[in-house]
């Protein structure tokens, strides 16, 4: 409903409010009023129409862009799943640990030069296993 239906019923429950109060029962005519206005106003809340609605700028309340976030995750995970140790391992180290080449070739014991062959096949490797899911990917990019 729109403001104005709200503001019809409450001002509708606070004129019934009025007529009604019975001051013997122990309430004040403000805390009569006051419960049932709010009242019609709640009861009014639930009748919203789906028009009435704010969309949430907000992506992670969207269900539809949740969805497709998991599915590329678990995409992904398979994926990598699926590459050498090896790969793994450099995937790991550069996007995880945030080491560097040099970093990265001390601890397999190779050059840096052959970490980035690495990085290289391990990237490759990945976009073809994912080519034909770039719609997904960049969705929700």
């Amino acid at each position: 409903m729109r403001r104005a239906g709200f503001l019809s019923s409450g001002l509708e429950a606070l004129i019934r409010s009025i007529e009604r109060f019975d001051p013997g029962k122990g309430a004040t005519l403000e805390q009569y009023a006051w419960t049932r206005v709010h009242g019609a106003v709640l009861d009014e809340a639930t009748t919203i129409e789906r028009i009435d609605t704010l969309e949430s700028a907000d992506l992670d309340c969207d269900p539809v862009v949740s969805a497709e976030r998991h599915e590329a995750k678990k995409r992904f995970r398979g994926a990598f799943a699926r590459l050498s140790a090896q790969h793994r391992e450099v995937a790991v180290l550069l996007y995880v640990e945030d080491a560097t080449l040099r970093e990265v070739g001390r601890r397999l014991v190779v050059s840096e030069s052959r970490v980035s062959q690495i990085h290289t096949q391990l990237r490759s490797r990945l976009y073809e296993q994912l080519a034909s899911e770039t719609a997904l990917f960049t969705s929700v990019g």
